[in-house]
């Protein structure tokens, strides 16, 4: 993967399981505190976050000009996609020929291009402070090899993309389809069970993504879900979706069962599988009660994009314990608009960052989850470096079902930190933490140090 485990032994501001630094943010409310040690377990675990005495003032000296953050966390990306050049959409092209162009681009990957491409995401992603990220992937067939010759130096979630279109799930071909998931499914968890060593067995989780509910329709989804809860090993295995990123998306789901109005979704439908689909909606005006009403609006799902999601779709979200992952730049690449500031400062519904995939970012392209961060700053310039920072850490643990265990540097948690240096800042003893933050979230700074687990990655 390109990256070892460093010598504990030679980090001058890291003893055997701990860190020193002149300021940290601490716990699930990351308030900032001064000269604290961190220190965790054989096992990864934060054990001890306690101040470094005033006289000690050789840790205090080593110390000196060292941040300590929780590592950020990506919710949604594409790895496989990772190093492709960004395909624009311009009018008068719509989102469906966007899709169509991509899916082109992805048919034409190597297997060996793919695995590449996941690794230099995860590159990417490590070296600009990420520890815990969200990757869709096709196949698990994929990341096989990858586990063989190591565990990746991240902790991640893998959601298996799932496309199944059509509403007659009685079908032999249906049938064939949702068993062929399920069975990939369970063969790639016995494949980690194998794989993980035994102290670390959440390095790397697996879930479901039924791409979108324009790609898959609500009863093939509601099949799964059900046949997953019914199956202990597949119970509670966390789901991701896109939902409501396009206009177009939204005239599909309103879509009348005896209407000859095409849209771009029916293109994208008769291009890739010879016929368009009916979407089979409980209500046919609004996607996100239907998901409500067959009960698939589960604590275990997060949604992606949701930029034409109303007032009322939002509410019924944040009511369900949904998580929405937003990707800024993708966003307004593709659509020209960002997540409206109503939704980002919703009372209720949590908001995680994902970075999206390098096919649908403007330039630079790299997985850099503080480039989302910074293009909603410059967007809605109100919002607060310490709210940014709780959307990319404690927010994206929401959205992976991780709550207390990354995200927060607390005892308990997963030691996933990440220390920046600030020596050269100006007034860096009377420096406050909004000021601290915008030092590293507003910049493209390398960390100093990258832990995952207690392991310091070296970058």
């Amino acid at each position: 993967m390109g990256f070892q485990p460093r010598n504990n032994n030679a980090m001058h501001t890291i003893t055997q399981h701990a860190i020193d630094v002149q300021w940290a943010f601490i716990g699930n409310t990351q308030t900032c505190h001064h000269w604290q040690s961190i220190q965790w377990n054989e096992a990864g675990i934060i054990t001890a976050i306690e101040p470094i005495p005033a006289h000690e003032t050789k840790r205090r000296n080593h110390a000196t000009g060292l941040l300590a953050l929780p590592g950020f966390i990506n919710a949604h990306t594409h790895l496989e996609l990772s190093t492709q050049q960004a395909i624009a959409l311009t009018p008068p092209q719509t989102m469906g020929d966007w899709l169509l162009s991509v899916v082109q681009v992805a048919n034409q990957l190597t297997l060996a291009q793919q695995q590449a491409f996941i690794q230099q995401g995860m590159v990417e992603a490590i070296t600009s402070g990420t520890t815990t990220l969200a990757s869709t992937v096709r196949t698990f067939h994929l990341l096989g090899e990858l586990l063989q010759t190591s565990i990746p130096p991240l902790r991640t979630c893998w959601w298996l993309e799932w496309f199944h279109p059509d509403g007659d799930i009685t079908t032999e071909a249906s049938v064939e389809k949702r068993n062929a998931l399920l069975v990939q499914l369970i063969q790639f968890k016995q494949q980690l069970a194998q794989a993980l060593p035994p102290i670390q067995p959440n390095y790397l989780r697996i879930g479901i993504s039924p791409h979108s509910p324009y790609n898959v329709s609500l009863p093939a989804w509601q099949a799964v879900f059900q046949h997953c809860n019914n199956r202990a090993e597949l119970s509670g295995l966390p789901w991701q979706t896109h939902l409501l990123e396009s206009t177009e998306e939204v005239t599909y789901y309103q879509k009348k069962a005896s209407s000859t109005d095409f849209c771009s979704i029916d293109t994208v439908h008769q291009t890739l599988l010879g016929q368009t689909f009916t979407p089979v909606l409980t209500n046919p005006t609004d996607i996100v009660n239907s998901l409500q009403t067959l009960d698939l609006l589960s604590t275990t799902l997060s949604v992606v994009h949701g930029l034409e999601l109303s007032a009322q779709q939002a509410d019924t979200l944040a009511q369900a314990g949904i998580c929405l992952v937003t990707c800024p730049r993708s966003n307004q690449f593709l659509h020209g608009k960002y997540l409206p500031e109503a939704l980002l400062n919703h009372p209720s519904l949590t908001i995680a960052v994902g970075t999206d995939a390098h096919v649908s970012l403007p330039k630079p392209t790299r997985l850099d989850i503080r480039l989302e961060l910074q293009a909603l700053k410059a967007q809605y310039p109100i919002i607060t470096w310490q709210k940014l920072l709780q959307l990319v850490t404690i927010n994206g643990a929401t959205a992976l079902g991780m709550g207390n265990q990354v995200g927060e540097l607390s005892c308990g948690a997963f030691a996933d930190i990440t220390c920046w240096n600030l020596a050269n800042q100006p007034n860096n003893s009377t420096i406050t933490p909004e000021a601290l933050l915008a030092n590293v979230l507003s910049t493209t700074l390398t960390p100093h140090q990258v832990i995952v687990n207690g392991e310091i990655i070296s970058i």
